[in-house]
């Protein structure tokens, strides 16, 4: 019903039926319910043993495949799934018409937005949309002043917009765009650019409720450029600064990381922001 399977009459159907049409109804189970069913009892465990464990095994990793021996690791599974536990399970979603590299992506609702990147030698700049209850590509139907192909910039979301900045492609060794996409009316709009700014391989993560911080990238020109500048945009003013930071600054880097921990209370007692890795040439932490 509805995709889901009763833990009652499981036990009963897995010893009754053949391993075929067993299988199929396997398929329609939710990886919780397949730990969770009667499989924890001995019986059912043997009357199921090739169709269940085919499954699940392809469910786990290898690292955990011993938990498919019977009787005391599928009781701790059971527990474990009854307790709240999650379970980490990869499903293969359908493969985008021009696959890519150095894209970003960003989850709305319950969809996945994908924009940019590189594919082959072809830069793109178009927005790639899978709805995660049907696993399905949708059209790009978005209008307006989108970005200038490119790939390694970045693109966060606030609100029911989606801010795109910088990247660069092989006729623009860094950029300065700035643009937002309306989510909902799937509409781009182009703002201020960072004066002064032109990178690739940065990070930008979203502060609060209106405000970006932008930190380090790098310009492909004829001199290679690697940056440690900080920079901050309100999204409300549509304005940028170079906020003024204090303590130990980080060197210059690009293709690195940041997240931003909502009050993560730092020495200042706000927000925090966490920066990791990336490289300056030779690989530097």
């Amino acid at each position: 019903r509805g995709g889901r399977v009763e833990q009652g009459s499981m036990a009963v159907a897995s010893l009754l039926w053949p391993s075929f049409p067993l299988d199929v109804v396997l398929s329609f189970c939710e990886p919780a319910a397949l730990f969770a069913f009667d499989a924890t009892c001995r019986h059912a465990h043997e009357a199921v043993n090739e169709s269940l464990r085919a499954r699940v095994l392809r469910m786990l990793p290898p690292s955990q495949h011993a938990l498919l021996q019977p009787e005391q690791p599928w009781r701790e599974l059971y527990r474990a799934m009854h307790a709240g536990a999650p379970l980490l399970c990869w499903t293969r979603a359908p493969s985008l018409d021009r696959p890519r590299f150095a894209h970003s992506t960003v989850v709305y609702k319950s969809h996945v937005v994908v924009f940019g990147g590189r594919h082959g030698p072809t830069y793109l700049n178009d927005v790639a949309t899978l709805s995660l209850r049907s696993l399905e590509w949708l059209p790009d139907v978005t209008r307006g002043a989108r970005p200038s192909p490119k790939r390694a910039h970045t693109a966060v979301v606030l609100g029911q917009r989606m801010y795109v900045l910088g990247g660069g492609s092989d006729v623009c060794p860094g950029s300065d765009e700035m643009h937002e996409l309306d989510l909902e009316l799937l509409e781009w709009r182009a703002l201020s650019r960072p004066p002064g700014w032109s990178f690739l391989g940065h990070t930008c993560v979203p502060v609060g409720r209106s405000r970006l911080v932008v930190f380090g990238g790098c310009w492909w020109g004829d001199e290679f450029k690697v940056t440690d500048e900080l920079r901050e945009y309100d999204i409300e003013m549509d304005e940028w600064a170079a906020p003024a930071a204090v303590g130990a600054k980080p060197c210059a880097r690009y293709r690195h990381s940041m997240v931003c921990v909502p009050g993560g209370k730092g020495e200042g007692g706000g927000d925090l922001c966490v920066l990791y890795g990336g490289d300056v040439s030779t690989w530097r932490g």
